[in-house]
């Protein structure tokens, strides 16, 4: 069984209405509309009463917003983090030693 949107009237707004303002306001509104689509068609399809039901690993990857935002975003923070490594890499052995010994105070 599949999270369904219910009437208004029964328990306040439908499901995917509560759901997309909710992802709005925690993504600080920079998110398009076709992203919070996306998001809220991946959340519905994981958050399934009975397990049988539930996307499994492999369909979430393979999910639009997995191809078009998490991977991408993925990609992209690995590279920040690797051009970060690099900026704060020692030259050397002779760099880290020099590193060391500053750490230490030993200036031999």
């Amino acid at each position: 069984m599949l999270l369904q949107d219910h009437d208004s009237d029964d328990f306040g707004p439908p499901l995917k209405e509560r759901v997309l303002v909710w992802l709005k306001k925690s993504r600080r509104g920079d998110t398009s509309d076709e992203e919070l689509q996306d998001i809220y068609e991946l959340l519905k399809c994981m958050f399934c009463l009975e397990p049988e039901d539930r996307i499994t690993a492999l369909e979430l990857l393979s999910s639009d917003w997995m191809k078009k935002w998490g991977g991408p975003a993925l990609k992209a923070m690995e590279e920040g983090y690797a051009e970060a490594f690099k900026k704060n890499e020692p030259a050397g052995p002779i760099a880290g030693l020099d590193n060391m010994k500053a750490i230490s105070g030993d200036e031999r």
